[in-house]
């Protein structure tokens, strides 16, 4: 495959020491080049930050770390992380997913003029037991051929899923508090008939007490 492109990854981390090395591991074993980690934590009080700093030493021409001086919020949060990046390309990461070894591969070789594409996931329990195979098809999300306006009142794009064109953020910043990142920045890509979606499962979508969004279980 020609890797003529770069791929920023924007992390945010929050308390997420439980699950951070796991899905730090699998955004290093990813099959197409990182060319930045960037990640910014919104003042954990636990020992996330300390983990990020020895991984920023173990890599530390890919980890770029930041630490809010106070809380601000997952919007803003992922604004600042987003704003942060170089590359042509970035990938948004929660702190408590896995990533698929082929997910910036795939992504990449599908978003062609799209300023944003979106894919499946595997839904996963808190010890990465499957739930669903695909989570497009357990929360019964509309995917193809989907308007504008149905896109406004529901949102269909998982942000640990996609990947975006950096061109979509002179659109996008600064991030509004009326809605969430993923939401978003799915509404505007879609304005401008640049989002698309692939129907294959690229991340271990992981679900817990502790989820800032995550799915109706019941």
């Amino acid at each position: 495959m020609n890797y003529q492109h770069s791929v920023s990854i924007a992390l945010t981390t929050y308390n997420g020491e439980k699950y951070i090395k796991e899905q730090l591991d699998s955004i290093l074993n990813q099959t197409y080049p990182i060319t930045e980690i960037i990640i910014v934590d919104d003042c954990s009080t636990d020992s996330t930050y300390s983990i990020l700093e020895t991984y920023k030493n173990n890599y530390p021409s890919l980890f770029k770390i930041f630490k809010n001086n106070y809380n601000i919020g997952y919007i803003k949060n992922f604004e600042k992380a987003l704003s942060l990046c170089t590359s042509e390309y970035i990938a948004l990461s929660d702190q408590d997913d896995v990533w698929l070894p082929n997910k910036i591969e795939i992504l990449i070789e599908n978003i062609g003029h799209n300023y944003s594409i979106h894919s499946d996931a595997v839904l996963i329990d808190k010890i990465g037991n499957h739930i669903s195979n695909s989570f497009s098809k357990y929360s019964k999300k509309e995917l193809y051929n989907i308007d504008f306006v149905r896109l406004c009142i529901r949102n269909n794009v998982t942000g640990c899923t996609s990947l975006i064109n950096k061109e979509l953020l002179k659109y996008a910043i600064p991030f509004p508090n009326l809605l969430s990142h993923d939401h978003y920045l799915a509404i505007l890509a879609k304005n401008l008939d640049k989002l698309t979606y692939i129907g294959q499962s690229l991340t271990l979508y992981r679900q817990h007490d502790k989820n800032t969004i995550g799915v109706n279980l019941n």
